[in-house]
């Protein structure tokens, strides 16, 4: 039997061209068209079966629901195995050709250059190779991708030498900030003439402030909302005279943006151990595409953009806290927790190893949004090389201050407790004196570490901690309900959590937690 594998990219170089929310939307989603549309004639019109992805059980039962519009989220991910019969690796070039220049004609006419020109750019750009090999009858479907996987990989190193960019023909760039593309119209279901279709990716203004556009936010200080204007006015949201108590609620969270790349560890092994099994990849596929079809409306109803969802492969962007002030890392831990719900169907029970890393790179709304993706992207690599299932994440300030940290989870009851901390304490400010002590709190955290490390030593139970922790703050000042939930919840997890959690881990991450609680706080 034959089999054909197909690789596409080079989707981060591509993305790098991205200046705006809509670029960077239309950067990753130009690839899920182009292997949509490539893919379509052998999975769906020549019914081939297919390995990677699989979909559906064979050649007879195919799955459509992929190949619908999902809210603007690219499901196809960049790489492809198919059985291959007669005349399918001709069709397969040819089929390429097609839709490279279906896509260069639609961007030529969309900006009004030359076609010609606009294929030659995007042939020189982008990368479509595929690899035919021969297997026996009796290989397993695991070693056929295994050792096509293999052939796409050294593909993949071979780049394409783009000659320098004349001016006025980075068509790419141009193209992915338009309102109104195929592109949008393919992902969102809508018309390519539709004047709404710009409305469907905001400014990254629009997300990272979309809690000051909720009512609900307002009503928490006794407030009417105000009128903004979060289009125009682009970081001074208020318009006209405002009240004093009105501009206080404008948190600096407001103006930073989370950009979040995840991605499955381990999936070697997963696919070795159902291999050894018997179980289908199938029950691995089908559940990761419901694992996607769920973490979109997670996404969306959490106020953010799904970028790519493609099998455990993840991009989304999202507002640091959004209308209903649950935070960003609530979120991921939302979504963490459906990918592993998903894949117990598969079926490997306790043999199961499959988990999840994330890279979360947090910055002003302003900083150029393709150094955000790169930084997200670079974060979660480091996952890789260091323990993998896990979150790295990366605040960077407009000073250009960093802070960041890891949240391990293989630690469970630290990862669980931490997520917890930072929800708990994310609430809404209380006043410039509550602020003080929260600061002076996680400072003292800091200072004082030999104490509390002396402590927890000598008594693991936590009551000389909890002695010190009520000694050091026991004036009226300290007696504020908030303070009381940071000062239990940082306390919780020293008691749970010592001797679990490597100390100089437990010491660096906390810290970071709790700077980030400031930064949330607005006492940063």
């Amino acid at each position: 039997m034959k089999y054909i594998g197909i690789t596409f990219g080079p989707i981060c170089r591509i993305a790098s061209m991205a200046r705006s929310t809509k670029a960077i939307w239309a950067s990753s989603y130009i690839f899920s068209y182009l292997a949509k549309n490539i893919i379509r004639e052998f999975y769906l019109t020549r019914k081939r079966k297919f390995l990677l992805p699989q979909w559906s059980e064979n050649e007879s039962n195919t799955e459509q629901t992929v190949f619908e519009p999902h809210n603007g989220a690219g499901l196809f991910p960049d790489r492809y195995i198919f059985e291959s019969k007669d005349d399918d690796f001709t069709a397969l070039k040819e089929k390429k050709q097609e839709v490279i220049a279906d896509i260069s004609e639609k961007i030529s006419r969309a900006l009004n250059k030359d076609k010609a020109k606009v294929q030659q750019y995007i042939e020189k750009s982008i990368k479509v190779f595929f690899v035919e090999k021969e297997y026996g009858k009796d290989s397993s479907p695991f070693d056929i991708i295994k050792g096509i996987t293999s052939s796409l990989d050294i593909l993949d190193c071979e780049d394409l030498f783009c000659e320098e960019i004349v001016d006025g023909e980075n068509y790419f760039e141009e193209f992915f900030e338009l309102a109104n593309s195929f592109l949008m119209a393919d992902g969102f279901g809508k018309r390519e003439d539709d004047s709404q279709d710009h409305r469907l990716i905001k400014t990254i203004f629009e997300y990272s402030a979309c809690e000051l556009q909720e009512e609900s936010y307002w009503k928490k200080f006794d407030l009417p909302k105000p009128n903004i204007n979060l289009v125009a006015e682009q970081g001074m949201p208020f318009v006209g005279k405002v009240d004093k108590k009105v501009q206080d609620r404008y948190m600096q969270y407001h103006n930073y943006i989370a950009i979040v790349k995840a991605d499955g560890d381990y999936m070697g092994d997963t696919l070795k151990a159902m291999a050894e099994k018997g179980i289908s990849i199938y029950n691995l596929d089908k559940n990761l595409l419901a694992y996607n079809l769920s973490v979109i409306e997670k996404i969306q109803v959490y106020g953010g953009v799904p970028i790519f969802l493609g099998g455990d492969d993840l991009l989304f962007f999202a507002p640091v806290v959004n209308g209903d002030h649950k935070n960003i890392f609530s979120l991921i831990d939302e979504i963490n927790d459906l990918f592993n719900k998903q894949m117990e169907n598969i079926g490997l029970g306790n043999n199961l190893k499959l988990t999840l890393s994330f890279g979360v790179s947090i910055t002003y709304y302003k900083h150029p949004m393709h150094e955000s993706l790169d930084m997200a992207e670079q974060l979660l690599w480091d996952t890789k090389n260091s323990g993998k299932n896990c979150i790295k994440w990366q605040l960077r300030k407009h000073s250009g201050q960093i802070i960041s940290g890891v949240l391990p989870k293989k630690y469970t009851d630290f990862y669980k407790e931490s997520v917890k901390l930072i929800q708990d304490n994310s609430i809404l400010n209380t006043g410039k004196e509550n602020d003080r002590i929260f600061s002076s709190f996680v400072y003292w955290i800091n200072g004082h570490w030999e104490m509390i490390k002396y402590a927890m030593d000598t008594d693991n139970s936590g009551n000389k901690l909890g002695n010190y922790f009520q000694n050091s703050f026991d004036e009226q000042i300290h007696s504020s309900p908030t303070f009381k939930i940071l000062k239990e919840d940082v306390f919780k997890i020293f008691v749970d959590c010592w001797k679990k959690v490597p100390e100089e881990i437990l010491k660096q991450q906390v810290y970071g937690i709790l700077r980030f609680i400031l930064f949330i706080k607005n006492c940063e």
